[in-house]
C-alpha cells in the first residue's frame, strides 16, 4: 500500500494531491481514492489553481503542470541558474511561478511549458523572493522577499513599477485584491493597501 506523504487539498475541495512513497503524484476526488490518477513523477510542491483545472508541482530540480481534464502534463522549461524554493500557479492555470534560489521568479507558459519571463524585482540576486503572485489579470507581479521587502514589477517588460524595500516593513500576507485593483499587506502598523489606479502596465 502506498502511502501519501503529503496531502494538499485544493482550495475549494474538489481535488486531493499527494506525493506518494516511491515517488509518485496521485490527485483524487474526496472520497474516491480507489479512483486516483497517478504520474511517475516526484515532488515537495503542490498547488492548484483556483479553478481546480492544473496542478503544477514539482522539486528544486524541475516542474511540472498537470491539465486535468484532459490528463496532460507539461514539464516546465527549466531556467539556469538557482534551485527552486517555491511553485505557485495563477487563478485560471494558465501561467505558474517558480521561485529561485538566485533571486528570480520565473514565469512560464503551463500549456507549453516555456518560460515567458524571468524577473528580479529587487534588483538584487541576493534577496531570493519568498512568495510570488500574479494580478487577475496576469499583467502585474507581485513578489515578497525573504528581507521583507515587497516588489511591483511590469509582466510586459519584467521593470519594477514600485519597490518597498525596506526590512523594517516586515511585511506579511501580501497579495492582490480580488478585482486586482490594489495590493495589500500586513506591518508592524496593521493592514496596508495601496490602490493601482493609474498605474502604467
Amino acid at each position: 500500500v502506498l502511502l501519501p506523504r503529503l496531502d494538499k487539498p485544493t482550495r475549494s475541495g474538489a481535488w486531493f494531491a499527494a506525493t506518494t512513497n516511491d515517488g509518485h503524484v496521485r490527485v483524487w476526488r474526496p472520497g474516491h481514492e480507489d479512483a486516483a490518477r497517478t504520474q511517475p513523477l516526484d515532488a515537495t510542491q503542490l498547488e492548484f489553481d483556483a479553478a481546480d483545472s492544473v496542478l503544477v508541482f514539482g522539486t528544486e530540480g524541475q516542474a511540472h503542470a498537470w491539465h486535468l481534464a484532459s490528463d496532460r502534463v507539461v514539464a516546465l522549461d527549466q531556467p539556469p541558474g538557482g534551485q527552486m524554493q517555491d511553485l505557485r500557479t495563477s487563478r485560471d492555470g494558465t501561467r505558474a511561478l517558480g521561485m529561485f534560489t538566485d533571486g528570480a521568479t520565473v514565469l512560464w507558459d503551463t500549456h507549453t511549458g516555456r518560460i515567458v519571463r524571468r524577473f528580479w524585482c529587487m534588483g538584487d540576486h541576493d534577496d531570493s523572493a519568498r512568495y510570488s503572485e500574479l494580478s487577475p489579470d496576469k499583467t502585474l507581479l507581485l513578489s515578497h522577499t525573504y528581507a521583507g521587502s515587497l516588489a511591483l514589477c511590469s509582466v510586459a517588460t519584467g521593470a519594477a513599477l514600485a519597490r518597498w524595500a525596506t526590512a523594517s516593513l516586515a511585511a506579511q500576507q501580501p497579495g492582490f485584491s480580488a478585482d486586482g485593483s490594489s495590493v495589500h499587506w500586513f506591518s508592524e502598523h496593521g493592514r496596508v493597501t495601496w490602490p493601482l489606479r493609474g498605474l502604467a502596465r
